[in-house]
């Protein structure tokens, strides 16, 4: 489980790392969040975010393994609706991947 803490007036956080191909990975946000919200993921470099992801009732949102899969590091973008039903990005986190060296030919 990925822990993050919103703080009031944070925009940009950058959390506790993970490891290339770890699965099963989940992200939990709590603090200074109001109102319900998405969240996109992506893999640092990349231009588009895929799908997007409403948490449960503890914040708590499954990160597809597919992100963890190059070794890039993982932006969860926490998006929230506009009154005018925009979309607004309030929150880029970070997760830092470390990669795994290459397997061993035997």
């Amino acid at each position: 489980m990925i822990d993050v803490t919103i703080r009031s007036g944070e925009r940009r956080i950058i959390a506790q790392e993970a490891f290339q191909y770890d699965k099963g990975q989940k992200l939990r946000i709590s603090g200074d969040v109001q109102g319900s919200y998405t969240v996109e993921f992506v893999n640092q470099g990349d231009s588009a975010a895929h799908d997007s992801y409403t948490p449960d009732e503890f914040g708590v949102i499954r990160i597809p393994d597919s992100f963890f899969e190059s070794g890039k590091n993982v932006i969860a973008l926490v998006l929230f609706s506009g009154l005018m039903g925009d979309v607004q990005t309030r929150y880029e986190i970070t997760i830092p991947v470390i990669r795994r060296p290459p397997r061993r030919q035997q």
